[in-house]
C-alpha cells in the first residue's frame, strides 16, 4: 500500500503541468472575457458565464490528464513498467491522481461561477439557489462518474493503439483506433437499444423525484389567465443501468491492465 500511495504521490508531480496548464488557461481566457465585459457593464454576468463553462468542460478533464500522463509515459514506457507494482496499479495510481487534480479544478472553477453569480444581479435573481444547493451532492456524483467512464474508455482505445503501434506506423494507427472507437461505440449504441439491455437493467426502479428536488415552473398562458404548471416529478431511473454501467467499466479497466501486462509490456 505504500508503494502504490508513493507512485500516486509521483503521478501528481509528474501531472503537475498537466493541473497548471487549464488553470492559466482559464485564468487567461476569464481575465479577458471580464475585461470586455466591464466595458459593456456586464462584468460579473461574463465572469460567471466564462466559469460556467469552464465548469462544464471538466467533464473531459480527467481524460486530458491521463492522455497528457500516458503520452508523457509514452517516451519512457520501459522505465514505466519496469516498476514491480502490477498493471492495474500503476493505471490506478493515475486515475487517482487525475481525480484529485480534476476535484481541485473543478472547485476553482465552481467557486469563481457562485462568485460572480452571487455579486451579478440579473445571476442571482434568475437562479434557483436552494435547487442547487439541494441538488449538488448528486450533481457532482454524476458528474465524476461520467468523466472517470470516459476516462476508462478512453485507456481501453489507448491501449489498443500502443499495441497497433508495435506492428504498423503511429499514423495507422491513429486512422485505425479511429475506426475501432466508432465501431465499438456503434456496437454499444445498438446493444443499449436491444432487448437484451432492457432484461439486463430494467430492474430496481428509483424514483428521481424523490432524490433530486426539481423547481416549479408556473406560467399564465392564454385570454383568461390560464396557469401552466410544470413539475418534473415523474422522472425515473434503474439501479440495473447503473449496475450495469459500472460492470463494464470494471471489464474495460481489466482488460487494459491485461493488455498493459501481456502484450505491451513484453
Amino acid at each position: 500500500m505504500n508503494a502504490w500511495l508513493s507512485l500516486t504521490k509521483k503521478e501528481l508531480r509528474l501531472g503537475f503541468t498537466a493541473f497548471l496548464v487549464p488553470v492559466i488557461a482559464f485564468i487567461v481566457v476569464a481575465s479577458i472575457a471580464t475585461f470586455f465585459g466591464y466595458r459593456g457593464g456586464y462584468t460579473w454576468e461574463v465572469l460567471a458565464s466564462v466559469s460556467f463553462g469552464a465548469t462544464g468542460a471538466q467533464i473531459a478533464y480527467l481524460t486530458y490528464y491521463l492522455l497528457w500522463s500516458l503520452q508523457s509515459e509514452r517516451k519512457k514506457l520501459h522505465l514505466w513498467l519496469h516498476n514491480p507494482l502490477p498493471a492495474y496499479a500503476l493505471l490506478l495510481a493515475k486515475i487517482v491522481a487525475g481525480l484529485i487534480s480534476m476535484a481541485v479544478t473543478t472547485i476553482f472553477t465552481l467557486s469563481v461561477f457562485f462568485t460572480a453569480a452571487n455579486l451579478s444581479e440579473n445571476f442571482s435573481k434568475g437562479i434557483p439557489w436552494s435547487v442547487i444547493y439541494d441538488n449538488a451532492w448528486i450533481i457532482g456524483l454524476h458528474f465524476f462518474v461520467f468523466a472517470l467512464d470516459l476516462a476508462i474508455w478512453f485507456m481501453f482505445y489507448w491501449m489498443i493503439y500502443l499495441l497497433f503501434t508495435r506492428y504498423i506506423s503511429p499514423f495507422l494507427s491513429s486512422v485505425l483506433i479511429i475506426i475501432v472507437a466508432i465501431v465499438t461505440s456503434s456496437l454499444y449504441g445498438w446493444f443499449t437499444d436491444s432487448w437484451l439491455y432492457q432484461k439486463l437493467t430494467m430492474w430496481g426502479k428509483i424514483n428521481v423525484s424523490e432524490l433530486i428536488k426539481f423547481p416549479e415552473f408556473k406560467t399564465d398562458i392564454g385570454p383568461d389567465g390560464g396557469e401552466f404548471t410544470s413539475e418534473m416529478s415523474n422522472m425515473s431511473a434503474y439501479a440495473g443501468e447503473y449496475v450495469f454501467g459500472i460492470a463494464i467499466a470494471l471489464i474495460l479497466f481489466s482488460i487494459t491492465a491485461w493488455m498493459l501486462d501481456r502484450k505491451v509490456e513484453v
